[in-house]
């Protein structure tokens, strides 16, 4: 096979174990497993390359790449064309818009989908008509946000509400609620699940997470069009039990998956078992992206959610980077202004070295987005929004800012994580009826994602007054604390 170019145009040669995952032959679904900057996204884009040299541009439905989110999607697509596919041979999408555009051909409108506040209003309304014929029952008497939580999990764990019986059978360990329910609650439960869709039923709506569901129930239906040989999934740890069931209805030959139970944004789980295959599972032991030092920073963070990850879980082997380079710098700031000039500083600093470096901006939220852009946009530095819907350029130098949830898969010369307070990392707006263990082991793994997508250096800066709770999580040891770059002193001074 001829040379594989990543996002930056370099060539790069895979591992031994990433090269073994590859050439994987076996007769059952292959599952990639490993820590952030292990290769995982190399090895389903690599595997792609081979389809691409095997099916010389037969577009002729042979290969599918499926990611949760759109902005590591658009990116594959880049490497993709770099990598010989210039007539489109490898189709490339996210799962959510996958299953829908599937939906849609099948007769499901645009305008059918529910949005955030019509949910609300129909949960509102099935609550009500649950009391109306059932009573008052401390469970119709719980919020909106509850139920929202309780039916979206219900529906990511494949139940419709012909399912009464798997959805009384179901563990709920793996829910992360605060909420026991007796089998006399599940019944109530589940009466109030099936009135709920009565009300999207006579208000002709359903939800995004329908489409999983009707695809699994109507496989005959679905066409040839969204059939392919070969499905490759990225960060699959973020698909829920029916998006995979309903994948797995669309290819032909074989699948490879490839996952990190440490990068699990989203309350999602799902086992082999479940899904009902027979799976080889290979494992990347050897982070490839990051220096040791910041993988030790980040690790120092990640550990802390060891004691709740079960063993059938925690399948991410630790082997430590062979590559060196500065201490991160985990910085504290007096106030905003200082921040945002230090920041802008070293910025400036980093592209004065060099300009065809690529520097990161992560941001907590989409708002920070902005703010962010706004900050370079005022300092006069050219920057790149990295968002679902834009055309960012993976190989274009410079400043992309992008959020924590969105930069999945991506990398970065130098990455910078401004605003490490409370309320960003972790967020204040843990779910109603969730676990504080369960929320903060997702909080964790996304500052975890932020922090290895750096392949050079790391710069975490805060204010002293709002400081995340994480920051006594990290290792002081891995990090350097003290604002003494000479170049920004100025900056930080206000002068």
């Amino acid at each position: 096979m001829g040379e594989f170019l990543n996002g930056n145009n370099q060539i790069i040669e895979l591992t031994p174990e990433q090269q073994d995952c590859v050439d994987y032959l076996g007769d059952r679904t292959l599952f990639v497993k490993g820590a952030a900057g292990s290769g995982k996204s190399l090895v389903i884009q690599y595997k792609a390359k081979q389809y691409i040299e095997q099916y010389a541009g037969d577009k002729n439905n042979r290969v599918l790449v499926l990611t949760f989110n759109k902005t590591l999607a658009n990116a594959t697509r880049q490497i993709l064309r770099k990598n010989g596919d210039t007539s489109g041979c490898i189709a490339v999408g996210n799962v959510d818009s996958y299953l829908l555009g599937i939906c849609r051909y099948l007769g499901l409108s645009k305008d059918t989908m529910c949005d955030r506040e019509e949910q609300r209003r129909y949960v509102r309304e099935a609550l009500a008509l649950h009391r109306k014929h059932y009573g008052v029952h401390p469970l119709n008497n719980k919020g909106i946000d509850f139920w929202i939580g309780e039916i979206e999990w219900m529906k990511d764990m494949n139940i419709t509400i012909k399912d009464a019986k798997s959805y009384y059978s179901l563990d709920r360990s793996e829910h992360g609620s605060l909420t026991e329910m007796s089998d006399n609650d599940r019944q109530v439960a589940f009466q109030i699940f099936y009135c709920y869709k009565a009300v999207l039923t006579l208000n002709k709506k359903a939800d995004f997470i329908d489409c999983a569901l009707y695809i699994i129930r109507h496989r005959d239906r679905v066409p040839d069009k969204y059939k392919y040989d070969h499905l490759l999934i990225d960060e699959a740890q973020d698909f829920s039990l029916a998006q995979m069931m309903a994948v797995m209805m669309l290819f032909r030959v074989d699948m490879l998956v490839a996952l990190d139970i440490n990068q699990r944004l989203y309350n999602k789980h799902w086992t082999t078992d479940q899904l009902g295959i027979k799976a080889t599972t290979k494992k990347l032991t050897k982070p490839m992206r990051t220096t040791r030092q910041i993988y030790d920073l980040a690790e120092s963070l990640r550990s802390n959610n060891d004691e709740f990850i079960s063993k059938e879980d925690d399948y991410s082997e630790k082997a430590v980077p062979k590559g060196t380079g500065p201490k991160p710098e985990v910085l504290a700031f007096e106030n905003d202004l200082q921040e945002k000039a230090f920041v802008i500083g070293r910025i400036k600093a980093w592209l004065a070295v060099d300009g065809e470096m690529s520097i990161g901006i992560l941001a907590a939220t989409n708002k920070k987005v902005d703010d962010y852009a706004s900050w370079m946009a005022d300092a006069g530095i050219p920057k790149e929004i990295v968002k679902s819907d834009s055309n960012f350029d993976i190989a274009k130098p410079g400043v992309k800012i992008v959020t924590t949830h969105s930069v999945k898969g991506l990398e970065f010369h130098r990455v910078i994580i401004p605003e490490f307070v409370q309320g960003l990392y972790p967020f204040n707006n843990k779910p109603v009826d969730e676990t504080i263990d369960s929320f903060m082991v997702r909080e964790r793994n996304r500052a975890y994602v932020a922090m290895t997508r750096a392949k050079y250096s790391l710069v975490v800066t805060y204010v002293k007054k709002r400081a995340s709770q994480f920051l006594v999580e990290l290792d002081e040891n891995y990090y350097d604390d003290t604002v003494n770059d000479e170049i920004n002193n100025n900056q930080v001074n206000g002068t």
